[in-house]
């Protein structure tokens, strides 16, 4: 059940965020005049729909895209392209037809393409900015609402017995330690919750510290100890620390038959929540901008790993790239682990958090059908304008990106089919995490 409410959780953020992805789109083109017939939440056959004004909204069937419908986002053919023949120039002309379909005598200003560059750009980028203002949002909120966990110095757990190669975990047996013998924690009865104070007369004021008060020290040594119990007494003791054997490994992780020894003394950290400072949520979304563009340098060279991955029993690379489907199993597994309620707030908003910033990155490839695509041509009008006005030619008039269609359409018959193949990747060998 917890699975299913995961899985429901991150595709609710999922559709929030292509919903309001296009809500980036349609809000300015609507205050800069551009007619609005339709716009869709989901692909495919509609649900459920209803008309407000000029604009029909719909939800559709499948909840992998959306889109917003801007009238004349293709320019009339030009002369020179008048009486073209052909299967590319009917292409093109059908898009056109089609684009200005819903063009009414007199609306010729309502088109998209009639409008300054800078108002397209503006609509445009109005998308990919709403996912960077929503990543803004979550980010916050999970630094400065949640926070972050951290090593605290109470006590997470007393490990109970000095662990061996039989019983690695120090859990012990029925019979007890045996000749491992009891931790020294344990020995002195700590208990979960508990605070060092002290180490050596070293006030501990980070978990890291006990590591600094320990320096040098051997299995054997007497070192002083302070706690605070957790019913607020004040424990002060002199306690030897355990001798701790472990193998030697090699760069390869195999045992080199070398036996290790280090001082024990068997308590693990405990975890608090600490928020962070607003000012932390740039640098944190930086970061993750920065790994995000790495992962997309990436992709194609992990899509073809994936691919290979498929029709082989290798194990799959937990680090390639990743579908809608894949992210919403994670948000289930999540959902139904042990984590707290607060650790599973954090891993599912980072999810939606990362989602949109990666959104945000993608959206703006400067290749259509990408938003980016059409910024860039936006971008290249722009310029030629100015450089023809400059040259005092005559203004070139509005770009014919009905011409790139061919790419663009070789460019979504890419991604469809990469989405397709991670899709088939995460049904197959779905990617499972650890918690």
């Amino acid at each position: 059940m917890l699975e299913f409410v995961g899985i429901v959780i991150l595709l609710t953020f999922v559709a929030l965020s292509i919903g309001l992805h296009e809500v980036g789109h349609m809000l300015p083109a609507k205050k800069f005049g551009v007619k609005v017939p339709d716009y869709s939440i989901g692909m495919g056959p509609r649900l459920i729909r209803w008309t407000r004004g000029e604009t029909t909204y719909n939800i559709r069937l499948l909840p992998i895209g959306g889109f917003v419908k801007l009238v004349g986002m293709f320019p009339p053919a030009r002369e020179s392209d008048a009486g073209k023949t052909g299967r590319l120039a009917e292409m093109m002309q059908n898009a056109r037809e089609d684009s200005l379909s819903e063009v009414e005598p007199g609306e010729e200003h309502r088109t998209f393409y009639s409008k300054p560059v800078w108002q397209r750009l503006i609509i445009m980028l109005g998308g990919p900015i709403m996912n960077l203002i929503i990543a803004s949002i979550l980010f916050t909120v999970i630094l400065v609402g949640l926070g972050l966990p951290q090593n605290s110095t109470s006590i997470g757990s007393v490990v109970t017995c000095v662990p061996t190669q039989s019983d690695p975990e120090g859990a012990g047996t029925v019979a007890g330690c045996g000749a491992a013998g009891q931790t020294p924690a344990m020995a002195l009865g700590l208990v979960a919750d508990d605070k060092i104070i002290s180490v050596n007369g070293r006030t501990i004021a980070q978990w890291s510290d006990i590591a600094t008060s320990l320096k040098g020290a051997a299995a054997g040594d007497v070192v002083e100890l302070v706690v605070r119990r957790v019913d607020g007494t004040t424990l002060r003791e002199s306690v030897a620390l355990a001798d701790l054997a472990y193998p030697e490994l090699d760069e390869t992780g195999a045992p080199t038959g070398v036996t290790l020894h280090r001082p024990f003394f068997g308590v693990t950290p405990g975890v608090e929540w600490v928020q962070q400072p607003v000012s932390v949520v740039p640098r944190a979304m930086w970061n993750m901008t920065v790994r995000s563009f790495e992962a997309l340098s990436a992709f194609p060279a992990k899509l073809l790993g994936l691919g290979q991955n498929l029709f082989s029993s290798a194990p799959r690379d937990p680090e390639g790239p990743i579908s809608v489907v894949g992210v919403t199993r994670i948000s289930g597994e999540i959902a139904a682990s042990d984590l707290s309620i607060r650790s599973k707030a954090l891993e599912i908003l980072g999810l939606a958090a990362s989602l949109n910033l990666f959104l945000f990155i993608f959206n703006l490839l400067p290749v259509l059908p990408l938003d980016g695509g059409h910024v860039a041509a936006a971008s290249y009008e722009g310029i030629r304008r100015r450089v023809n006005r400059f040259r005092h030619k005559a203004d070139p008039g509005p770009i014919d990106t009905a011409k790139l269609l061919p790419l663009t359409y070789a460019m979504a018959g890419v991604l469809l089919l990469s989405g397709l193949i991670v899709i088939l990747a995460d049904i197959i060998k779905p990617v499972s995490l650890q918690f």
